[in-house]
């Protein structure tokens, strides 16, 4: 630790931050046990077929977050100058409006990791569930447009951001509107 009590080493940097995430996206949300007898199919997030898209999902949002994350830590050092510390760095990112947009894809993957890392079984109705929900924040609103943006102007000079995009959108499609609730 250094003196401002931030981590010496960037890895521990998504380690804070996931768990600050993780603090301000808990939302009490049902229990298994408190669900409909109709939505009680579960199946382990590990190995059911069933969140087979949104395990293949979640790495690359996490990656696509990355990247985008340092993009908006550039363009933001580009106006302000170098950040000084890691510690000034998570500050910035959990409270200035200029990370403001990627809090909300942040608190996504917080809920993404607590289905696929959970011990217990999960209704299967839950991948689905996410996938269009991440489909919505990431086309559907204004977060979303930013999203879009931000991606399109990375992905210019990164073929992998492009490339990471193009097969997000593939996953989110069966899941969207036209596409109903069940992959195709």
């Amino acid at each position: 630790m250094s003196r401002d009590g931030s981590p010496n080493d960037a890895s521990h940097l998504g380690s804070y931050f996931s768990l600050e995430i993780a603090l301000l996206s808990w939302n009490g949300e049902e229990s298994i046990a408190s669900m409909p007898e109709s939505r009680m199919t579960v199946g382990n997030p590990a190995s059911d077929p069933a969140f087979a898209p949104l395990r293949d999902f979640r790495p690359l949002l996490l990656k696509a977050h990355k990247i985008l994350m340092d993009a908006e830590k550039d363009r933001y050092e580009a106006n302000h100058g170098a950040i000084a510390t890691k510690g000034d760095y998570l500050r910035l990112v959990l409270s200035h409006e200029q990370f403001s947009w990627l809090r909300p894809i942040s608190q996504l993957i917080v809920q993404i990791d607590e289905v696929l890392m959970s011990k217990q079984p999960q209704p299967v109705e839950r991948g689905p569930e996410l996938l269009n929900q991440a489909r919505h924040l990431l086309h559907d609103t204004e977060i979303g447009q930013v999203f879009q943006d931000r991606t399109e102007l990375v992905a210019r000079s990164n073929p992998e951001m492009a490339a990471m995009a193009q097969r997000m959108d593939e996953l989110m499609q069966p899941y969207g509107p036209e596409g109903g609730n069940s992959p195709t």
